[in-house]
Formats: structure tokens, sequence, C-alpha cells
């Protein structure tokens, strides 16, 4: 019985010192992974803020390359017809979103929505312009395409979303 005391006696102490010890080196060590954690994630963000804000002048400059006053003074002169003239507006248009396709993984889902919609809307305002009478002359062409510009710019309104979406990294 005497042994089985002594043996309590040493254990009990040795228990409560190994626990004591666990405690801490777990606190320790979960303090040491959430430091490591942060300086991984600022060393990120200081890689990744350069290539996201290159992503948004690269779509700034998408939607001032499909914007149809842009596109007009590009191509007015190879045109024909108002109907050379839309195909080459359409290939103009589906070329350039080709070539920026990669940016979507650096802006945010509902921006990369707003920058297809802004395509889709300019391809259908070219396309309704080819369907009115008289736009076989590439210059009455272009004065529909200018006149239903007046009355809807999708790509004012996607790029007033991109300086939208880059305020959130400076404020």
């Amino acid at each position: 019985m005497e042994t089985l005391l002594e043996i309590v006696k040493i254990t009990v102490p040795a228990l409560v010192v190994f626990l004591t010890v666990y405690i801490l080196m777990k606190y320790h060590y979960l303090k040491v992974y959430t430091m490591e954690k942060m300086k991984l994630k600022n060393e990120n963000s200081n890689r990744t803020l350069p290539l996201r804000l290159q992503a948004y002048e690269r779509l700034a400059l998408f939607c001032e390359r499909i914007s149809p006053e842009n596109m007009l003074l590009r191509f007015r002169k190879d045109a024909t017809t108002g109907k050379d003239l839309e195909q080459l507006l359409i290939l103009a248009i589906k070329q350039e979103y080709d070539h920026n396709l990669t940016q979507q993984i650096y802006v945010s889902e509902s921006l990369w929505s707003i920058i297809e919609i802004c395509k889709n809307q300019v391809i259908e305002l070219i396309a309704r312009a080819a369907k009115t009478p008289d736009s076989d002359d590439p210059n009455v062409y272009s004065e529909i395409v200018l006149t239903a510009l007046d009355e809807s710019n999708p790509v004012k309104t996607t790029l007033k979303a991109i300086r939208n979406e880059v305020e959130i990294y400076f404020s």
C-alpha cells in the first residue's frame, strides 16, 4: 500500500507538469502557426495585388478597344459594305475577348459577368444596327451604331464597375 501511495505521489505531480507543458506548447505552436500563416498571406497579397491591378488595366483596355466608337475609327476604312463592317467589328470583339479571357482569374466573378454582358450587348448592338434599312453603306451603318450607342452604352457602365472594384484595394 505504501508503494502505491509513493507511485501516486510521483505520478500526480508528473501528470500536472506534463499537462501544463502540453497546453503551453500547444498554445505556443498555434501562435507560431498563426503568425507564419499571416506572414505567408501578406507575402501572397504583395505578389497578387500587382497582378490584379494589371488585370483591371487590361480589362479597362479591353472595354476601350471594343467600344463601338473606337472600333469604327479603326475598321471603317477596311469595309466596303455595312455587312463587312459588322463582321469586322464582331470578329474584333471576339478576338479581344479571347485575348483577355485569362484575366477572369484575377477579378471577382460578378465583375467578370459584367464584362461578358458588356461584350454581348456590344455585339447585339452591332448586329441590330446591321438589320436596319440603308445599313449597306459603311458610313450610314456607322451612324446607326453611334446613334444606338447614345441610347445605351454598356462600355461606360462596365468601366464604372471596374473602377468601383479597384477602389476596394485603395480605400
